[in-house]
C-alpha cells in the first residue's frame, strides 16, 4: 500500500527508438517518411528516467519504433527492471529468434506484445515488411521457452490495429490463435488518419461499423478469447492514452502527453480526423536533459494541460482527436 500511495504513474511509455523494419500503410512513420527523424535513445538519456521509473505501475519499451532496433535494448531492459517496476514491450515479431527470446526471458520482460494487422494474408498487406507467419513462430517460440524455464512471465499479448476493411480478417483470430498461448488480445482503432485516403480506415469515423466492430470483439470474447478493446461509448470526456496519470517520453528525452502529441517529425504535418485535415505538430511540456521527469510533470504550463483534459475543456491539439471519447470536442 505504501508502494501505491508514492505511485506518480500508472505508466511511462518510453520511446527508445524511431526507427523500423516495418513501413505499414497506416502508420505516420510511412505516410511522414519525407519528415520523419530516425534514431536511438541516448543510454544516458535512458538512464536519468530510472529513478522515475520506481514511481511507476508499469514501463513500456515502445513508441514509433521497432523497439529490438536498439543497439541496447537489453542492457536498457535490465536498467528498467533494476528500478524494480513492472516492464513490458512491443514488438513486430520479425527479430524475434532464439538468441533474441532467450535475452528477453533473462531480462525479466512482464509483457511482450506482438503487433497484428489481420488473421489472415490481409496482415502482410497492411503490415509492409512484416510476415504473418514469422511473428507467429516468435510468439510460439517465446511460449516454448516460457514453459522450458517453467515461468509465469512475460505476459504475451497481441497489440491489434482493426482497421475497417480488415474486420472480417479479424473474425479468424481465434483460428489463428489455437496455436500459441496468448494471454490478451488488445484492440486498437486507427485513431491518428496521416492521409486522407486512410480516413475510410478509421472506424471512430463511421459509427455503424464501429458498433459492428464492437458486436464482433464482444463475439470473440465469448468464444473465450482474452479480447480487450477501448471503442467509446462513453457519456464523460476521457482520453484513452491517460494522460492525467501516463507520460510519453521521446526518442531524444522530451517530454509529451502522449504519444500521438510526441511525433518525431521536422515540421508540423497533416493528420486527417477532419475531411479538409489540419496540422498537427509535437507538444513537449520539457525535456528530462534539462529537468528530472517529475519536474517537468509538476510545471505549471503541463500542468494546467492536464486540469483542462479533466474538466473536458479540451486544448486545441485534442480538439479533434478521435481517442477522446465523450460529448465535447469535435
Amino acid at each position: 500500500m505504501r508502494w501505491l500511495a508514492l505511485r506518480s504513474w500508472d505508466w511511462i511509455q518510453v520511446e527508445i527508438t524511431t526507427r523500423c523494419t516495418a513501413e505499414c500503410a497506416y502508420c505516420p512513420r510511412t505516410v511522414y517518411r519525407s519528415v520523419w527523424r530516425s534514431r536511438d535513445m541516448d543510454p544516458a538519456t535512458f538512464r536519468r528516467l530510472v529513478p522515475a521509473f520506481r514511481k511507476a505501475g508499469l514501463v513500456f519499451l515502445q513508441g514509433w519504433g521497432e523497439p529490438l532496433l536498439h543497439p541496447d535494448f537489453f542492457s536498457l531492459v535490465r536498467l528498467a527492471k533494476g528500478a524494480g517496476c513492472r516492464e513490458g514491450t512491443t514488438a513486430n515479431g520479425m527479430l524475434l529468434d532464439e538468441e533474441a527470446v532467450r535475452a528477453l526471458l533473462d531480462g525479466g520482460l512482464d509483457v511482450v506484445a506482438f503487433s497484428l494487422a489481420g488473421a489472415d494474408a490481409y496482415h502482410d498487406g497492411v503490415r509492409r515488411g512484416t510476415a504473418l507467419a514469422k511473428v507467429l513462430e516468435g510468439m510460439e517460440r517465446l511460449a516454448a521457452e516460457r514453459l522450458r524455464r517453467g515461468l509465469g512471465r512475460p505476459a504475451i499479448h497481441v497489440a491489434y490495429m482493426l482497421l475497417r476493411s480488415g474486420v472480417e480478417s479479424c473474425a479468424r483470430l481465434p483460428e489463428l490463435l489455437r496455436r500459441v498461448p496468448v494471454d490478451a488480445v488488445v484492440v486498437s482503432t486507427l485513431d491518428f488518419v496521416p492521409a486522407a485516403d486512410l480516413r475510410a480506415e478509421s472506424l471512430r469515423l463511421e459509427p455503424e461499423a464501429l458498433a459492428a466492430a464492437r458486436r464482433l470483439l464482444e463475439e470473440l470474447g465469448r468464444r473465450a478469447l482474452p479480447v480487450y478493446h477501448y471503442l467509446g461509448g462513453g457519456r464523460r470526456v476521457r482520453c484513452a492514452e491517460n494522460p492525467y496519470r501516463a507520460v510519453f517520453v521521446t526518442v531524444d528525452g522530451s517530454v509529451a502527453p502522449c504519444v500521438y502529441l510526441g511525433l518525431p517529425v521536422a515540421e508540423p504535418v497533416k493528420v486527417y480526423d477532419i475531411p479538409a485535415g489540419r496540422f498537427h505538430a509535437p507538444v513537449i511540456f520539457g525535456n528530462i536533459g534539462e529537468r528530472t521527469l517529475t519536474e517537468v510533470w509538476r510545471g505549471r504550463d503541463y500542468r494546467s494541460f492536464r486540469r483542462a483534459l479533466k474538466r473536458g475543456t479540451l486544448p486545441e491539439p485534442c480538439r479533434f482527436c478521435l481517442k477522446v471519447e465523450g460529448p465535447a470536442g469535435r
